[in-house]
């Protein structure tokens, strides 16, 4: 009971009465009842103390040199609070280290806590940790430890140089297949462009074609290019006869195409002159009267 005690917040003592009661029938020299009486009261003190306990917890394994482990310390004590010293430590120091933790602390009636231990493991391998809790003088409350058992694989140095490797590996194996797919598709691009500049050479060689016509049109005589015209004549458009003259007449100032001079010739050599006459014109006004 004076141990029990030892962990209680303020000066309770939950067994005292019963304390009292065993001095009482002890003194009446009633020894038969009085032993039935302590051992019950034994196991109930015994039973109160494993209320303050560690709850035991899956094994731990540590993925590389240093790892953090969980201690959970619950009270199941209804109407008292605790206050407790935990400790641990390793069966092989040399293999696995305790570094510095929470030690002291009071947890409220049904109330749990969980301190945090950083552990650092220096050899692979598996290793026990004793964890218990104690008085404030440093003695343990339960007659038996709580183990937490340790394995220390140094995994994580190894998975992150196997994750390193299997990157470049991957890195490696794609590289080509996006290089060549790339390369496919710089090569549909050109091919687009140039399936797109054959398209606009063959409209603009069509469109040429149309020029062309016209430029020849334009050198046939029309007046759409004025270095290309053709020689003008003195024949007018349309069917080619001046205007006030009568068809099949010879032009002014010039001679018919049967007349090879001046006059006419006749059949004997002699040359006729159409000219007019001073006898036919006698005033000189060109009426011919």
């Amino acid at each position: 009971m004076r141990l029990f005690n030892s962990i209680l917040v303020g000066d309770s003592d939950p067994f005292r009465p019963a304390l009292v009661r065993l001095e009482s029938v002890h003194w009446r020299d009633r020894e038969a009842l009085a032993g039935a009486t302590r051992t019950l009261v034994v196991k109930s003190v015994q039973s109160r103390r494993e209320d303050v306990r560690v709850i035991p917890g899956e094994p731990v394994t540590l993925a590389s040199r240093t790892g953090t482990t969980g201690v959970l310390v619950a009270n199941d004590l209804e109407d008292e609070a605790v206050y407790v010293y935990l400790s641990l430590y390793s069966e092989n120091s040399e293999r696995l280290s305790i570094g510095e933790y929470t030690h002291h602390f009071e947890i409220a009636p049904g109330a749990k806590t969980t301190v945090y231990v950083p552990l650092s493991a220096r050899i692979n391998g598996s290793t026990n940790v004793h964890v218990s809790l104690q008085n404030a003088d440093g003695e343990p409350i339960s007659s038996q430890d709580t183990l937490i058992q340790v394995n220390a694989t140094g995994l994580g140095t190894q998975a992150l140089l196997i994750s390193g490797i299997g990157l470049l590996i991957l890195v490696a194996a794609l590289a080509p297949r996006a290089l060549r797919k790339w390369a496919r598709k710089q090569a549909a691009r050109a091919k687009a462009a140039e399936a797109g500049d054959g398209t606009a050479d063959g409209e603009r060689s069509a469109d040429g074609s149309e020029t062309d016509a016209g430029s020849e049109t334009d050198a046939a005589g029309t007046d759409s290019d004025p270095d290309v015209r053709a020689p003008e004549t003195d024949a007018p458009e349309g069917d080619g006869t001046p205007e006030g003259t009568t068809p099949n007449a010879p032009a002014a100032g010039r001679p018919s195409d049967a007349t090879p001079g001046d006059g006419d010739r006749t059949a004997d050599g002699d040359t006729t002159d159409d000219s007019p006459t001073t006898k036919d014109d006698p005033d000189g006004s060109g009426s011919g009267k």
